[in-house]
Parts: structure tokens; sequence; C-alpha cells
């Protein structure tokens, strides 16, 4: 039997002692408090911030609507009710508001319709149970099994670093077995998806993860370091994706053969780097992930290695010999250089502006 989450527990935990408490304090209305606690609490601290801050300015919102609509129109009550709401939608898309709208319109109807005869005292409770939840729930998902987006961050980029890294040494095994046969056309979109789905959920997580860099994270280099690697990612996925589609390389003439090994060492070459920068390990003291000695020993070699590697090509490539080898297969093979260079080349500029951010 497979446990729930940690998430699922804690915000279990949270809400039933919250609303415990709720319900022997001598205020009314407490049921406010697991109510904003449940909505807040996402899966990491900057999700849970964002919500948070919604749900607070859509509070302030309806109250103020209430106010204004409820004493200002002297419409029938349908009509009236009808305006506010739709004067509460038109703010909420213009203050940016995703779902603080919602209980900007809840506010509005349950004051007007159930808590009219006593606004004065209801609006006090209800903002003030709601920030309340809110607190609870920052400072649960801040130390009760920690959840940082940040954290997350990194660590997804390290997996994707390490799942590109497999990739690639899988297709240099592939250059480097004579009668490998290329992917199936299913295969290679199969494959592509499953690496795309790692960047697009990396993605989907950075604005939690910007949320939780403060005010100006624009500065930070961290967030630089994200970009960074989305770029490079990018890149190389699309790196992979041209060169499985590309047929297996020839086995002769002989400069073929060497030239294909080259391309075998500059494909590990990148790989090792990849895994080199995977090392990286991330603190809270510290503005961003650093590489370990390690780590930067294995990208100085990887460097020297793919360096190699790429001369090697370009000297094979303008070899007599190659004029030699049909034009088609020419094409094919001055692609799959093509590619590799690019990926070289982006790998290289991160690393380079990896080290800029650190200085």
């Amino acid at each position: 039997m497979k446990l729930p989450p940690r998430q699922e527990w804690r915000l279990a935990l949270v809400t039933g002692l919250s609303t415990g408490f709720a319900v022997l304090s001598p205020l009314p209305d407490g049921y406010y408090m697991p109510m904003a606690i449940t909505a807040v609490m996402a899966g990491s601290y900057g999700g849970s911030y964002a919500l948070g801050r919604q749900r607070l300015l859509g509070s302030l919102m309806g109250v103020a609507i209430l106010l204004v609509c409820q004493s200002g129109l002297r419409l029938p009550l349908p009509l009236a009710l009808g305006i506010a709401l739709t004067l509460t939608r038109l703010l909420g898309g213009a203050l940016g508001l995703q779902s603080g709208y919602k209980v900007a319109g809840f506010i509005v109807v349950m004051g007007w319709l159930v808590h009219s005869s006593n606004l004065s005292s209801w609006i006090p409770l209800r903002l003030g149970w709601t920030c309340l939840g809110i607190v609870v729930g920052l400072l649960a998902v801040r130390w009760i099994w920690p959840s940082r987006a940040i954290q997350q961050q990194n660590d997804g980029c390290r997996r994707l670093m390490g799942t590109i890294a497999a990739a690639l040494r899988e297709e240099g095994q592939r250059l480097g077995s004579p009668l490998a046969p290329a992917a199936s056309p299913g295969e290679r979109r199969r494959r592509h998806r499953q690496d795309l789905t790692q960047l697009v959920a990396l993605r989907q997580g950075r604005p939690a993860a910007i949320t939780e860099l403060g005010l100006n994270p624009a500065r930070q280099p961290l967030h630089h370091l994200w970009q960074l690697c989305d770029a490079t990612f990018s890149l190389l996925l699309g790196t992979l994706d041209g060169l499985r589609s590309l047929p297996p390389p020839l086995l002769s003439p002989s400069a073929l053969v060497e030239l294909r090994m080259a391309e075998v060492r500059l494909l590990e070459a990148m790989a090792q780097r990849l895994e080199g920068w995977q090392t990286c390990r991330f603190a809270q003291d510290e503005p961003l992930p650093s590489l370990t000695a390690s780590g930067r020993q294995a990208g100085l070699q990887s460097q020297a290695l793919a360096l190699a590697a790429l001369r090697t090509c370009r000297e094979l490539l303008h070899s007599p010999a190659f004029e030699l080898v049909p034009n088609v297969r020419q094409r094919q093979v001055a692609r799959r250089l093509m590619l590799l260079e690019q990926a070289a080349e982006g790998l290289e500029t991160m690393d380079r502006r990896w080290q800029a951010l650190q200085a």
C-alpha cells in the first residue's frame, strides 16, 4: 500500500489543527481560517506565497466592491448584485488576479445576501481569519517538511542534465556501432516528447521559484542561470532530435570511419560536461549553485576533449577522401556535424556565462 505524499500529510495536519483552533476560539466565523489554508498551501513556498497574495488582494477587493455597491447602487437586488459581480470580474482581470477574483465574488455574494445586517463585525472577522490562515499556511510550507521552489528548480535542472547526458552518450553508442539502425519516427517522437515534458515541467515551476527570489528577481544571478539552462536545454533537445532522425553513418571510406569516431568522442565529451555540472550543490547562503572541484576538473577535461574532437571532425570533413562520398551522404554528415558544433558551442557558452555569474 502506497502512502500519500508528505504534502498531503502536511495539508491534513495543518488544516485539522487549524480547524480545532477555530472551533475552540470564542470568535465566530473561524472556518474561514482552514478554508484559507487549504486554498493557499501549494506544492512549494513560492506557489503558496503567490496564492496567498491573490487571496488577500481578492478579499480586499471584494470588501471594497461590497461596501461601495451596497450603499451606492439603488437598484433591484438581482440587477445590483449582477453589476457588482461584473465589476469584480473586470477589476480582477485588470489587477491580474487568476483566482483572487473568485474570493472577491464570494465575499460580495455572502456579504450582500447573508451578512448585510452585521457587515461591521463580519468584514473584520473575515479578513482577520483569512490573513491568519494565509500566514499559517506559508509557515507550514516553509517549516513543516519544507517545499522550496528554488530547490526544486535546481534539482530539476540537474535531473534534466542527467537525462540529456544519458541521451548524448546513447547517441554516441549508436554512432560507434556500425550496424545500429536509426530510431523509427514513432520512437523518435516519443522520446522527444518525454524530454520536452521534463523541460516544460521545469518551466512551469519557475514562476514560483522566481517569487521566492524576492522583489527584484531580475538582479539575482540564479534567475539568469535558470535562463541559461533553459536556452541550453532547448538547444540540446533540438540537437538530439535532429541526430536521431539521421541514418547511421557509412562504413567506408576510412575517412568517414575516423569522422564517426571523432563524433563519438565529441558526444562523450559533451555528456561528461553535463555530468560535471550535475555535481553542483545549492546552499542557502550561496547566490547560485557552484561547481565542486571535481566538477570543474571534469569540465576542463571534457572541454579539451570536445575541442580536439571538433578539430578532427573539421579536418576530416575537408579531406580529399570525403569528396568520394555521394552528395546525399555528404549533406547528412555535414548536418550531423553542424548539429554537434551547435550543441558544443551552446555548452561552452553556458559554462562561460555561469563562471561570469559567479565572479
